[in-house]
């Protein structure tokens, strides 16, 4: 995949865990190379300028990637400034800023969406905004009150993203369908999706955003092959 879009077809995007400099550049590689849809960084070790950097050593053999990045400890606006700070120091394009907290900005939703318009150099950037998503305050299994937090959040990411209650843990997938129902925009999974369940949500996501099914161990940062591969091709499947 491109930067064109992520809209077309139930797109997979693995998650590395960023625990060192070169591990993660190679763990990306094997995704690609697997067919994955682009991949996201994350570390929950090191700070923004770590991912940051993994970027930038990824993006001089991936430039076509699309290539993603979830920069804890940071608020959505916070997250979408640093990537346009690395973008105009180093040229370095993110394709997309994932956010578990769309509200986390002060009470102002809208902050990191109103950033990025204000810039014609980010329209590319896709926020993937996280809405009744794990571990946050306004997480819910309730599909009606995830539903409504759908609606109305939906104008202020470009895709709303999703999860379970917990890391490795699946959404339910009538809360999934009940946001698919009231949104436009993308929905995207980001937890607790594997080749056995995938199938549940056929028909009502867009994107899902995997790690721990296919990873040797949760965090670990690398993939097992074999499940990862197995993933890519059953989630393409169910389109």
């Amino acid at each position: 995949m491109g930067r064109e879009s992520v809209e077309d077809d139930v797109k997979v995007f693995a998650v590395v865990h960023i625990n060192d400099r070169s591990t993660p550049v190679d763990q990306a590689h094997i995704a690609l190379e697997l067919a994955a849809d682009g991949v996201f960084l994350i570390s929950h070790g090191g700070g923004a300028g770590e991912v940051l950097g993994v970027l930038g050593q990824l993006r001089s053999t991936h430039n076509d990637a699309f290539i993603g990045v979830n920069l804890l400890g940071h608020s959505s606006l916070g997250a979408m400034r640093r990537v346009h700070e690395n973008l105009l120091r180093t040229e370095c394009f993110t394709d997309a800023v994932w956010s578990d907290d769309i509200r986390n900005d002060d009470g102002s939703p809208s902050a990191a969406m109103r950033y990025k318009v204000e810039y014609p150099e980010l329209s590319g950037v896709k926020l993937f905004g996280g809405v009744a998503f794990k571990y946050t305050v306004t997480y819910t299994d309730d599909p009606d009150t995830a539903a409504g937090e759908a609606a109305d959040l939906e104008p202020f990411v470009d895709v709303v993203t999703t999860s379970g209650p917990g890391t490795g843990v699946a959404a339910p997938p009538r809360k999934i369908a009940a946001m698919k129902q009231v949104i436009d925009k993308p929905l995207a999974i980001a937890s607790g999706v594997d080749a056995a369940n995938i199938g549940d949500y056929a028909g009502i996501v867009d994107c899902v955003l995997v790690a721990s099914s296919v990873e040797t161990e949760p965090y670990s940062g690398i993939f097992h092959t074999a499940r990862l591969s197995e993933f890519i091709s059953v989630a393409h499947s169910v389109g």
